[in-house]
């Protein structure tokens, strides 16, 4: 995965035309971007699937500022494609402010699927806001009443007289990205008893709904959960989750099979979906990736978080020569997606069977272990500097990132985790900790890779004695031949 680093470290006369901060502006100096044009649009254009997102009518989606343009990228030449992507990055403040910081291609698509999910949303609801009166109630002030979570929106102003094309995209928006109710499948109130026993108002000259609407809506809401509570014993919403749950482990990576190296994992997640994840990389001949990490949270914000990283580290762990720089360009791609309150930690190795090695990095994760009773070291704890992904956009991150080069003997069991089992506590709130993890290690180390993450989970099983667990649990455990 080319980034905004390698570009600037291959053409950096190119990608930063003057020092000085009045080359960020288009108007100031034209000329910046005209010798970037052919540079970066055309070959970036081509060559990066990031480039080619667009929405149903092929509307191209911009990598810098991540919003819908107007530009249309079929049918067009690749000359006419190249021009008028070029109008739009000379008014796009964002590719000029952030140095030509591109949005991951994970973000990316994301934001175009959710701006399919509004084209679908858009026409049925411009038809049932011209014509259906449950859609067109407002309150005193005009504030849009959706008919499905039956809240009043207040940045929905539907003034009287005005037409439903001026609020039908934010009347999507809301369905979309804030309806719970209409997210979850609820059924349009008609639908579930409302107008035939508690018919809506209906508003004055003037579109102003008479007083007693708030009576109605609290006496349809009422209706509504007494029924949801009489027929559904588990909402849509939890079945969401289950199904999510179900596609996240159908998506679970399959163990390797290769001669000499044998493989065990537990992954254990707290919620029904799960912030950790491991994988596997192949990179060619007796070489493959191995990757373990940790988005913080829980649930669907954590999982989210793990989607959207994994795939990136997935590109970065297959393309990039070593595992350091795996990472940091995992990190670039990233940090401007993740915002302030997400991150992850990471582990990335490269396992070389010719070599006999293991070279890895740590992205602010927990240090891998290393046991082989023939070692004159039997246990050994390995901590190399780095930084969580997403908590510097680059120099310091850059700069604190370490890689190992371990070299493997026969008999070697290299096990990595998530932060989930040493801190595991039991009912005084005591964590496992690493002493006992390692206690687990130095008894069971010599055993089957299988068999020694069953020790681990069961373990901090009886550790926490019935306490519920707090954070996924996750550990991989590699035996080289032996």
């Amino acid at each position: 995965m080319r980034t905004h680093r390698h570009l600037t470290r291959r053409f950096p006369r190119h990608f930063h035309p003057t020092p000085t901060p009045a080359a960020r502006s288009p108007s100031q100096d034209p000329n910046a971007f005209a010798r970037l044009r052919n540079l970066l649009l055309e070959n970036l254009l081509l060559e990066k699937p990031s480039w080619r997102i667009r929405d149903t009518q092929g509307r191209w989606f911009c990598p810098f500022c991540a919003k819908k343009t107007d530009v249309e990228l079929q049918g067009a030449s690749e000359k006419e494609t190249v021009a008028r992507l070029e109008t739009h990055l000379r008014a796009c403040e964002t590719f000029w402010s952030s140095g030509g910081v591109e949005r991951s291609q994970a973000f990316l698509e994301i934001q175009a699927q959710v701006s399919r999910r509004l084209e679908t949303i858009r026409g049925p609801a411009l038809k049932s806001l011209s014509t259906d009166p449950l859609w067109q109630c407002r309150d005193l002030e005009h504030r849009w009443i959706c008919p499905f979570c039956r809240r009043v929106v207040t940045r929905i102003r539907w003034l009287p007289g005005a037409s439903a094309d001026g609020l039908v995209d934010e009347v999507a928006g809301h369905l979309a990205a804030e309806c719970i109710a209409y997210q979850q499948g609820v059924e349009h109130s008609r639908q579930i008893g409302g107008p035939e026993t508690l018919p809506p108002p209906s508003p004055p000259k003037g579109g102003r709904l008479v007083p007693k609407y708030d009576a109605w809506i609290e006496d349809l809401r009422t209706t509504v959960e007494a029924q949801a509570a009489s027929t559904q014993t588990e909402t849509h919403f939890e079945q969401s989750l289950k199904k999510a749950r179900q596609v996240q482990n159908r998506m679970l990576p399959k163990l390797p099979t290769l001669p000499g190296v044998s493989f065990g994992v537990l992954y254990v997640p707290c919620a029904q979906v799960s912030g950790d994840f491991y994988d596997f990389m192949p990179r060619g001949g007796r070489e493959i990736g191995i990757l373990v990490g940790d988005a913080s949270g829980h649930g669907m914000e954590a999982a989210l978080v793990m989607a959207m990283a994994k795939k990136v580290l997935q590109v970065a762990g297959r393309t990039e020569e070593s595992a350091g720089e795996a990472l940091r360009v995992a990190n670039a791609e990233l940090f401007p997606d993740l915002g302030l309150s997400a991150f992850l930690t990471a582990f990335f190795g490269i396992l070389n069977l010719d070599r006999m090695s293991l070279r890895f990095a740590r992205a602010g994760h927990n240090p891998l272990i290393l046991f082989n009773p023939a070692r004159t070291k039997p246990l050994h704890v390995l901590k190399t500097g780095g930084m969580a992904i997403g908590m510097d956009r680059g120099p310091l991150f850059d700069k604190t990132l370490e890689e190992f080069d371990l070299r493997l003997k026969p008999g070697d069991l290299l096990l990595q985790y998530t932060d989930g089992i040493p801190e595991s506590r039991d009912p005084k709130g005591e964590e496992f900790g690493m002493e006992r993890f390692l206690d687990v290690v130095r008894r069971h180390g010599t055993e089957t890779p299988e068999r020694i993450v069953k020790a681990i989970e069961q373990t901090v099983t009886r550790f926490r004695a019935g306490v519920s667990v707090e954070d996924d649990l996750t550990a991989l455990a590699i035996r080289i031949g032996g």
